[in-house]
């Protein structure tokens, strides 16, 4: 049987079929080629992360010697995770916290030995984190070699805290012999006013209340007056009979990350509020009205004598 030669359109189809394939699996190659490459571009390493080093120094809070063989607890705290870890500090009373994410908080819990007390303290990198590998401090103070000063980390012996008022049951103002301090003040504020109790130590700064009924900071290095404020508006001024708190935490995320830091106090006239640590500039204000009034039969008292306390999100006063 003779086979029929194919006509010119069939060839011309068959050839157009030969085209088109090959172009497909061109094409194929080449988006393959290009899925391999973008592929190995999301496999490479990511860019370096800054990181800090804190340096901390473990002394006695009333004489200001350096404790070594004191053991802490150390939490790094990210938005993401949290990593804990120990370490003792050395001879002279230091120890290293190396190689932490920039943006990180840092809290350093003391085991004290016995007889001692002391308290969690968060430091970032404004606080003396150097930055790793660079030239110098990531924030704060540094120094031409790069390096930032210690941050402290007090201990204080529990016989010799005044933890009341007149430190006894019995008011009597007598505590252990301590001795005279050596040297000379390096500063004198003159408040004009009487002050009860003595300053809140933070960032640099002192803050305390007087009789005159101003809450005042002065920087810890010269004495310097930072900022002052008369809470309300009341037809005589409020006295303060006890201490201010301060505290603080981190707020936002990123390169808009800071410290917020804040004053509570709480006055003789019933006045308990809260200043914003580094100005001043007023946050936040409750008036109870003063005392003394009645209730019924009780006595009742608004003013406030005790120092504020700050526990989480809360401020106690009584």
């Amino acid at each position: 049987m003779r086979r029929r030669a194919p006509s010119p359109r069939a060839l011309l189809i068959a050839a157009l079929v030969v085209v088109v394939l090959g172009a497909l699996t061109a094409g194929v190659v080449v988006f393959y080629r290009i899925a391999v490459v973008k592929a190995g571009a999301t496999t490479q390493p990511p860019a370096a992360t800054a990181t800090h080093d804190y340096s901390f120094r473990c002394v006695d809070g009333d004489s200001g010697r350096p404790l070594a063989g004191v053991r802490f607890s150390v939490r790094i705290e990210t938005w993401d995770e949290k990593e804990t870890m120990t370490a003792a500090s050395d001879a002279e009373g230091r120890f290293t916290v190396a190689d932490v994410t920039a943006g990180a908080t840092v809290v350093v819990t003391p085991r004290p030995p016995a007889g001692y007390e002391g308290f969690p303290v968060e430091a970032s990198a404004a606080q003396g984190g150097v930055a790793g590998g660079g030239d110098g401090a990531a924030g704060g103070d540094s120094s031409a070699g790069g390096a930032a000063p210690d941050i402290e980390l007090p201990l204080y012996r529990r016989a010799q805290q005044w933890l009341s008022w007149g430190r006894s049951d019995g008011r009597t103002r007598e505590g252990p012999e301590t001795g005279v301090p050596s040297g000379r003040p390096l500063w004198v504020f003159s408040s004009t006013y009487n002050l009860e109790f003595p300053p809140s130590l933070a960032y640099g700064l002192a803050f305390f209340g007087s009789y005159r009924g101003l809450v005042c900071a002065a920087r810890q290095s010269d004495g310097e007056l930072v900022w002052r404020h008369r809470p309300g508006q009341q037809r005589r001024a409020g006295k303060f009979a006890n201490q201010v708190a301060v505290s603080s935490w981190m707020q936002g995320s990123g390169e808009d990350r800071r410290r917020v830091a804040r004053v509570y106090y709480a006055n003789l006239n019933g006045v308990v509020g809260a200043l914003d640590a580094f100005t001043g500039e007023h946050v936040w204000r409750r008036v109870s009205g003063r005392g003394p009034g009645t209730d019924d039969r009780t006595l009742v008292f608004g003013s406030v004598e005790s120092s504020p306390l700050v526990v989480g999100e809360t401020v106690y006063v009584a």
